[in-house]
């Protein structure tokens, strides 16, 4: 569930959170124990602490011209067929 800027709740597969140039994960600290540190554990851009969460274009692991839309799309295409392939696993 999500809260809407109206207050209203609304279910969600999956929550897209940009927070700019400046990382800014706090909101995440009970997902993410090490982030209270300073640093968040990932293989790829998936979390280490959280595996329902994947990080895009935080950290040094995005990818060459990561800044630009075509790095944060490749990326993109790469951590979407990741998550496509986990979905497939489940039972």
């Amino acid at each position: 569930m999500t809260r809407t800027t109206a207050g209203t709740e609304e279910p969600c597969d999956a929550v897209i959170w940009c927070t700019g140039f400046q990382p800014d994960l706090n909101h995440l600290a009970p997902l993410l124990p090490r982030w209270r540190r300073g640093e968040a554990a990932v293989q790829g851009t998936r979390s280490v602490d959280e595996p329902r969460l994947y990080l895009l274009g935080y950290g040094d692991w995005t990818g060459p011209a990561s800044a630009t839309l075509v790095g944060a799309g490749r990326t993109a295409k790469a951590t979407v067929a990741d998550i496509a392939s986990r979905l497939h696993e489940l039972p």
